[in-house]
């Protein structure tokens, strides 16, 4: 199986020769404390659930309902092409995360997109 998604984070890259040229190849991620980027990962697709921080929004984005519809894609020469949708199941507000300090999330997560 193949999967697109972001990861933000560290990762060390296996090109891939497919015969025509194309720069293709696979990132495998890996989490580190020592190596630290600048950017965080957003949708977060590891672990149990997937996690969206809002990154860069403002305003209703920032308080989706449960049910709400979340799209992500990429602009084409021939208009958009939807590639991930995502369900709202629950919501915590940033001031939550901030006031418990994340404490509802994993150490990586944490680390790789909250901070």
């Amino acid at each position: 199986m193949q999967f697109w998604g972001e990861w933000e984070g560290n990762s060390v890259f296996h090109p891939i020769n497919d015969g025509v040229g194309n720069g293709n190849g696979i990132h495998e991620p890996f989490h580190s404390t020592q190596i630290r980027g600048f950017e965080n990962t957003d949708p977060y697709i590891y672990g149990d659930f997937f996690k969206y921080a809002t990154c860069s929004q403002s305003g209703e984005l920032l308080n989706l309902m449960p049910s709400s519809l979340i799209l992500f894609g990429t602009t084409k020469d021939i208009g958009f092409e939807l590639d991930t949708v995502f369900v709202v199941k629950t919501f915590e507000s940033a001031l939550s995360v901030f006031t418990n300090k994340g404490h509802n999330y994993s150490r990586v997560y944490h680390e790789e997109t909250l901070e």
